[in-house]
């Protein structure tokens, strides 16, 4: 068993391993969730389902697919962030600063955005995330990893309804200004 370091340099690793391990989470969810999820399938889908079925319908088909497949990635992704027991993603750091009390001038000034109320947290996070994001941030309790309440599901599907509003939105609006600048060029 090797030795553990003590005091300000046992401190600095331990919590360089935990920067290190949040960050390389990071790194991996903006590989799958940015890159193949958010730019490859939803482009994929919006631009097919808007050719076939138009401007009105299309992204309403679209939203019909990538809403349940969300749904699906979300789900299993918060069982495996909580079968990991760690905290993956810095939210429960983040959680824990939030509920304590008092701090350096960085950390009260941390603790008052993030008490600035759920509903920031949630129209936040559902866009600049998803459900995964919205939910650990706001269910109860710091670092118990206990799974979904009932009103955690309630956040849960709220989330993932508002984050593929805006993707869908946000596509939609990409692929009709690109056939728009494509028509007028022909």
């Amino acid at each position: 068993m090797a030795v553990q370091p003590k005091g300000l340099y046992g401190r600095l690793i331990r919590d360089g391993r935990r920067v290190g391990l949040v960050a390389s989470v990071h790194a991996l969810r903006q590989l799958v969730q940015g890159l193949l999820l958010d730019a490859v399938l939803y482009g994929a889908v919006v631009t097919t389902c808007t050719h076939f079925w138009g401007a009105i319908w299309g992204p309403i088909i679209a939203f019909g697919i990538m809403c349940p497949l969300a749904g699906v990635y979300c789900y299993y992704s918060i069982r495996f962030y909580d079968w990991s027991k760690k905290d993956l993603l810095g939210l429960e750091a983040l959680k824990s600063l939030r509920e304590n009390r008092s701090g350096s001038r960085w950390t009260r000034f941390v603790q008052h955005i993030a008490r600035k109320g759920d509903a920031w947290a949630f129209v936040a996070l559902s866009m600049y995330g998803d459900a995964i994001l919205v939910v650990i941030y706001l269910r109860k309790g710091v670092g118990e990893y206990n799974g979904l309440s009932p009103r955690d599901w309630n956040i849960f599907w709220a989330s993932v309804i508002v984050s593929n509003i805006y993707w869908i939105f946000r596509w939609t609006v990409l692929v009709e200004a690109v056939r728009f600048v494509w028509s007028s060029m022909s």
